[in-house]
Formats: structure tokens, C-alpha cells, sequence
């Protein structure tokens, strides 16, 4: 028996990973030491002190490099693969909530179930990953990049706010990331048009070369 709970849950943790995956394994990793959500065998490193305390001070440079020009473009980078896998290990995670720990045993034996957690996990963070990055570059464009270290502030808040009220209401963390999803690239698509629009302009105003 499915739990839409803990489904709603993992849906709302990867699509955080998309905007700060350190952030999102730090969460899951303190939720998991404090008993507040039980995961599978093969994740139980995420239980552990090490975890806690490396996951934090990633979270820590992730929060400082982000806001700093050039660096800020190499860990976009990074976080292609990062956002993912931090994407797939909260479905993957939250998999005994989902089918229940008798059922996660069977479900883990068998495969499927896993497996589709953690791809559809790391593919969530994948796409959300992909629209933030997207934003960034029309941002830069647009911006010169001045406005990037406050785009980054607005997302390290965003992000903090959803993972707490993640756990607290999942249903309704799960709503508002469906909501950001779906904002995001509507404002992304509009941006990248308005970027684009920006570098024609400035090229029929340079004029052709001497």
C-alpha cells in the first residue's frame, strides 16, 4: 500500500535537490539521525556523524561559492551531476515510507520499485537543476551578472523554507514545488527570450565589421 504522504515527501525533496542538493542530502541526512524517517540498509551511511557534519560543510561552501562571480558558473556545473544524485537518494530514501518497511524489503528484492524511486528522483532534480540554470545564464545576461548573488540568496531562502516545510506538511511542499516548477519556467522562458532579444539588438547596433 502506497503512502501518499511519504510520496509527496520524496517529490518535494528532489525537486529541492535541483536548487541545492547539499542542502537537501543535509536535511535528509539529519531527518535520518534523528529517527524521523527510516531508509533503506544501503543508505544507512546517511545516519551517520561523518555524513552530517561532511554534508553540512558542503552546504557551507555551496552557500559562499555560489555567490561569487565565475565560481558561481563551475558549480552549476557540478551540480549536473550533484543535483541528481542527491535527487535520486531522497526517493530512494524515503522508499520504506512510501510502500511500508515490510513491503520496502520485497520492493528492494525485486528492484523495480527502487529503481523507479531513485530515477524519478534524480530526474525531478535534473529538470529543476536544468531551469535554475537556465534562469542564471538570462539573469547574467540581463544583469551583467550583478544580480546573481541576490538571485542566489533568494534560492538558499527558498530552499530552507521548502525543506522544513517538507517535513512538516508534504502535501503542501509538495503543491508550492509543483507551483515553482512551473513558474520557474515560465519566468526562465521568458528571460532566455529576453536575453536573446538583448544580444540581437546589440549586434545590429554594432553594425557589420570595417
Amino acid at each position: 500500500m502506497l503512502n501518499p504522504q511519504a510520496l509527496a515527501l520524496a517529490y518535494a525533496l528532489s525537486t529541492v535537490a535541483g536548487l541545492r542538493s547539499s542542502l537537501t542530502v543535509l536535511a535528509l541526512s539529519i531527518a535520518v539521525h534523528q529517527h524521523v524517517i527510516v531508509v533503506p540498509a544501503a543508505l544507512a551511511w546517511l545516519a551517520s556523524d561523518v555524513t552530517v557534519i561532511v554534508a553540512a560543510v558542503f552546504a557551507l561552501a555551496d552557500f559562499a561559492a555560489d555567490k561569487v562571480p565565475v565560481v558561481d558558473h563551475g558549480l552549476h556545473l557540478a551540480h549536473t551531476v550533484l543535483a541528481p544524485f542527491a535527487g535520486g537518494v531522497a526517493g530512494f530514501a524515503l522508499l520504506p515510507d512510501i510502500t511500508g518497511p515490510h513491503d520496502a524489503a520485497s520492493a528492494l528484492a525485486a528492484g523495480g520499485p527502487a529503481i523507479v524511486l531513485a530515477v524519478a528522483g534524480g530526474a525531478i532534480a535534473f529538470v529543476v537543476n536544468a531551469l535554475r540554470g537556465a534562469i542564471r545564464v538570462a539573469v547574467s545576461a540581463l544583469s551583467l551578472g550583478v544580480l546573481n548573488p541576490a538571485v542566489s540568496i533568494i534560492e538558499d531562502v527558498c530552499t530552507v523554507a521548502a525543506l522544513i516545510v517538507a517535513f512538516i506538511a508534504p502535501f503542501v511542499a509538495a503543491a508550492i514545488a509543483l507551483a515553482i516548477t512551473l513558474g520557474a519556467l515560465i519566468v526562465g522562458t521568458r528571460m532566455i527570450r529576453a536575453a536573446a532579444a538583448r544580444r540581437r539588438t546589440a549586434a545590429v547596433g554594432a553594425g557589420p565589421p570595417p
